[in-house]
């Protein structure tokens, strides 16, 4: 437990420079480091701003624990709420009802709802947080299982509205990129100094694939009206491409160094 309390005294401090993307990742490095965890998933969501209050979607976060063989976590309660005060500490506007933490099976941990709190409002409230809760589990599961097959980095604005009974879910799934090499196995470089790289489309196979996880994270059931669009739809790289390049020609400056010290040697 003193390394569940350290983690989350880091956490706070590491997080207040961070970018979105790498906080998601300080997150995952410090459950991960717990005795009990295996391995996390963990999918920070930040809506864009909207004009109307009443209109903005709110911050939210999961967590899918892979716990060692042996360990208690998913029983024990302090420590699920320690994983939970890790991902609150990190993000900024996250509030509890908006974290879910799942074990590998997709059941939720951190449900831990006052029943005489939730006595205490309206049936209308209780039902819009009711649907809010289920919201975030299957947005959970839904990262969960394509993020599992298509990569942390390719998946993305993720939408599950639940209206009445029916479910409503689009999803955007970016293709990959190929760099291009020329007959003797060399990188093709622009002449503005860019490696060439080719945008290759997701699949018709795997945009149906994509689309079954989905419906399996939901419970999909069509006589309901629920309804799962999954489509290709191609992500700005510029930033990653143009860290890649300098890397690239930084390289291949060093090289050029040594092999010119070698040539005076």
């Amino acid at each position: 437990m003193k390394r569940l309390a350290l983690s989350i005294i880091v956490v706070s401090l590491l997080v207040v420079s961070c970018s979105k993307g790498s906080i998601t990742e300080v997150v995952k490095q410090h459950i991960e480091a717990l005795d009990d965890v295996d391995r996390a998933n963990v999918v920070i969501i930040m809506p864009e701003k909207t004009t109307f209050k009443g209109d903005q979607n709110p911050v939210a976060a999961s967590v899918v624990l892979y716990t060692k063989l042996g360990s208690d976590l998913t029983t024990n309660r302090k420590k699920v709420e320690g994983v939970q005060k890790i991902v609150l500490k990190a993000v900024e506007g996250l509030k509890v009802e908006n974290i879910v933490i799942l074990d590998s099976s997709g059941n939720i941990l951190n449900d831990f709802e006052d029943m005489a709190e939730m006595d205490n409002v309206s049936v209308i409230e209780k039902e819009q947080k009711l649907i809010h809760k289920q919201e975030v589990v299957y947005r959970a599961k839904v990262w969960n299982a394509l993020q599992q097959t298509f990569g942390n980095d390719r998946v993305g604005d993720l939408y599950i509205k639940i209206d009445i009974d029916r479910i409503t879910v689009s999803v955007n799934i970016d293709g990959t990129w190929k760099k291009k090499y020329d007959e003797n196995g060399n990188l093709i470089i622009t002449p503005s100094g860019a490696i060439e790289r080719e945008y290759i489309p997701v699949s018709k196979e795997d945009l149906e694939t994509a689309t079954l996880l989905v419906q399996n994270a939901i419970g999909y059931d069509r006589s309901r009206g629920d309804n799962v669009s999954v489509v290709c739809i191609q992500f700005d790289r510029n930033e990653q491409f143009e860290k890649e390049d300098e890397a690239y020609r930084r390289q291949q400056q060093k090289r050029q160094w040594s092999i010119a010290g070698m040539r005076r040697q």
